[in-house]
């Protein structure tokens, strides 16, 4: 240890030189760049359209309201955050059509200062400066996140700033960095409420990072006392503590703890990628290592076991297919991200036996800085787990910089240059590409929004009609701001017949919701009108894809699962045009209509009598077909319309289906027929059965109504079984699944 730095400690550590810093804010600033161009995405728009109504209406700002996922919503209740970076939107928004840009430049430059502390804690810990820090900035979730609007990196970084200059001030005895340290601090409680972890941390400080000294504690009271007369500020202006606001709908909201923790340590393992390939590239050194420190191999095989419980409980949870190179990174992050939850207790083990033995001192010179930074990083994992609505790789962000700190030290202590210089570059690799992945998912949208601009023109072929926006994010936000085009509310039924409604089949719902559920319904009335139309898939090659790309950032389905990135050409989005229609007079009027049912009694005393059932629904013959609005009936079954008037020179056409539900659950039962009867005689007929494999499609059927013109008839649909099935039993239900979509009597 030097003599002349009162802040050094056993592991070598130093004050960062100024061209170090220099260097790793310049380089971390420089990795965002390429991503300037990235447009609105995730969760970008809720805080762009709050600084908007900030602008609009200053302090009554969390009074207004707008609409989101179809239903009226306080913008207080959507904005769950600080003040900070709703006023750097709301000046963002000061530069008119350049907002976009100006908001990236700002998260620009927090990414440099965010290089510079992680250089400078490096240095303090005893870890290569610049490469520690580079490594951490290029890794998949800090570069995906920094060009885009939400935040979370804003906060880390103001985090990671208050801490770097508290240490910088403790170590030099500077209380005017200590105090800027805690400005920092507070600064990042304000722009992200977990943010406030900031003041525990600092007031340990002192306590962990030799040498004590009582100004060591200046930081966290700043850090609490502007965070709490900011608080008192907005009280006074607003009428209302916010942080309780934004609390209060945060513990509104469904929070699965298991999965929150499972996705946090599969981001310690995912995000660390760089660091597994270092590991690889000096294994015997690493193995070496942990054999000398048997409790670091101890906790490390201990988290690595717990990985691999997450692991085998995580399709429980999340039943995200999981299938060639996603197997390795799937099994690679959750063990790799156990293990080094384990290895972060490593500081804190030996804290017990030094007190009881007064060695405490010794500790603390010793152990003392690394126990500082893995409680940063243990203390994130719990606020991932236990304090926020659902597991998301975003949500773990604020725990990865301690990992890359530990790492950066070890690596330098315990093994060869190059390991370090692997972790760099294989950091750099997914970091790009997953970045890449998220800006192309992201320019979907400003690309769509200028097409549907062209053909909503009054020179577009959708100048007639009204073009409604089904859908969220940034492919609402394009549509609205540039197509001009107003959302769909869940509770209108304003559309007319002529109408479009654009849907995005990613950010909005299910994929096949026809709106009669999920998050974001619509009206009854709308949905009885609705015909399925074109669908334009947007592909992307690029073979990564980041928090699914679409969805936000959290496990949300298809190859990725829990992890922070997969291997995926999965589509970004799917673009599905649904047209308005009058009203069908045969779905409308079901209720007025005859309907039989089949009755089943019960297989055995005390159970209950099996009947069918006729409705309207939305049906499916299979997940790649259309859905249409269909008379289903399930079991065997007869709906007839009395009365039904035929006009001269017209023609009954009717699609029937076997449902997909039938083979996809696998229930055993006969193929149907699907009959059209007129006054009681069969007209057509079409005999399908799926599970025995015949095609999953519709099919249509077409009468002529020429022998009834003039006249009023009853107009039936049937669906009966085929030939049961060899070994059915008699008197059990007969399991047959029906669809009529869209009858229709029309001019030959």
């Amino acid at each position: 240890m030097s003599a002349t730095d009162p802040g050094a400690t056993e592991a070598g550590g130093r004050a960062a030189k100024r061209g170090e810093l220099i260097a790793a804010g310049l380089l971390s600033a420089a990795l965002v760049l390429p991503f300037l161009d990235k447009g609105v995405h995730q969760d970008d728009w809720a805080y762009l359209r709050v600084a908007q109504l900030l602008t609009e209406h200053g302090a009554e700002v969390f009074g207004q309201t707008t609409h989101y996922q179809g239903e009226i919503v306080e913008a207080g209740n959507g904005v769950l955050h600080g003040p900070v970076w709703l006023l750097c939107m709301a000046f963002a928004q000061l530069f008119g059509e350049h907002f976009l840009l100006v908001g990236h430049l700002i998260g620009t430059l927090l990414m440099g200062l965010l290089g510079a502390s992680c250089a400078s804690l490096a240095a303090r810990l005893g870890a290569r400066p610049v490469l520690t820090a580079l490594t951490f900035c290029a890794a998949p979730a800090p570069l995906v996140l920094a060009p885009g609007l939400m935040t979370d990196m804003p906060m880390l970084a103001l985090f990671s700033m208050g801490l770097a200059l508290a240490v910088e001030g403790h170590c030099r005895g500077r209380s005017s960095l200590l105090l800027i340290g805690g400005v920092c601090g507070a600064l990042a409680a304000l722009t992200r409420y977990h943010g406030l972890a900031a003041v525990p941390l600092l007031a340990v400080l002192p306590l962990l990072w030799p040498p004590w000294r009582w100004r060591g504690l200046i930081p966290a009271a700043t850090a609490l006392a502007v965070f709490l007369g900011t608080m008192l500020g907005a009280l006074a202006i607003t009428g209302q503590w916010d942080v309780l606001r934004a609390t209060d709908g945060m513990m509104g909201i469904k929070i699965n703890h298991t999965a929150c923790l499972m996705s946090a340590v599969c981001a310690l393992g995912g995000v660390g990628v760089g660091w597994v390939f270092g590991l690889l590239a000096a294994p015997i050194s690493a193995a070496r290592a942990l054999v000398r420190d048997r409790a670091s191999l101890v906790l490390a095989m201990g988290g690595a076991a717990l990985g691999v419980w997450f692991g085998l409980k995580a399709p429980t949870i999340v039943p995200a297919p999981v299938a060639g190179a996603n197997v390795a990174v799937f099994w690679g992050a959750f063990v790799f991200g156990g293990a080094v939850l384990g290895l972060l207790l490593r500081p804190w083990t030996g804290l017990v036996p030094a007190i009881l033995g007064g060695r405490l001192g010794e500790w603390r010179t010793v152990w003392g800085p690394r126990a500082l930074i893995a409680l940063w990083s243990l203390g994130f994992v719990f606020a991932a787990w236990w304090t926020v609505p659902f597991g998301s790789t975003r949500y773990a962000l604020p725990a990865l910089p301690g990992m890359f700190l530990l790492a950066g030290l070890a690596s330098k202590r315990l093994l060869p240059t190059r390991s370090a210089w692997v972790a760099l570059v294989a950091s750099g690799l997914f970091g790009v590409g997953a970045a890449q992945a998220d800006r192309a998912a992201a320019n979907v949208y400003p690309e769509l929004a200028a097409d549907v601009a062209l053909r909503v023109a009054p020179d577009g072929d959708w100048s007639t009609g009204k073009t409604w926006i089904w859908g969220e994010l940034g492919f609402r936000w394009y549509l609205e701001e540039v197509a001009g085009l107003e959302i769909l509310p869940s509770r209108s039924n304003a559309p007319a017949s002529g109408d479009r409604i654009l849907k995005s089949r990613i950010l909005c719902t299910a994929a096949n919701d026809d709106g009669s559920g999920g998050r974001y319904r619509l009206h009854e009335g709308v949905r009885r009108r609705m015909r399925p139309g074109p669908i334009t898939v947007y592909a992307d090659p690029w073979p990564i894809r980041i928090h699914n790309s679409h969805a936000g950032a959290g496990f949300y389905g298809h190859e990725a699962g829990f992890l922070p990135w997969s291997f995926s050409t999965h589509q970004h989005d799917e673009l599905q045009v649904w047209t308005i229609e009058d009203t069908n007079p045969f779905l409308e009027r079901l209720g007025e209509a005859q309907i039989e049912v089949s009755e089943y009694p019960p297989a055995q005393a005390g159970g209950r009598t099996m009947r069918g059932s006729i409705g309207v629904e939305r049906f499916m013959v299979d997940v790649d077909q259309p859905s249409k609005l269909a008379v289903q009936i399930l079991f065997p079954g007869r709906v007839t319309w009395h009365g039904v008037p035929i006009p001269p020179g017209s023609v009954f056409t009717v699609d029937v289906g076997e449902h997909h539900r039938l083979t996809y659950e696998g229930i055993e039962g006969p193929g149907c027929i699907l009959r059209v009867r007129i006054d009681g005689k069969v007209v057509a007929e079409k005999s399908i059965d799926t599970r025995r494999g015949d095609p999953k499609l519709w099919q249509s059927l077409w009468v002529d109504l020429a022998p009834w013109a003039g006249s009023e008839v009853d107009l039936s649909f049937e669906l009966a079984p085929m030939a049961l099935p060899e070994g059915s039993t008699p008197g059990q239900p007969v399991v047959i699944l029906g669809g009529f979509a869209e009858p229709r009597i029309v001019s030959r």
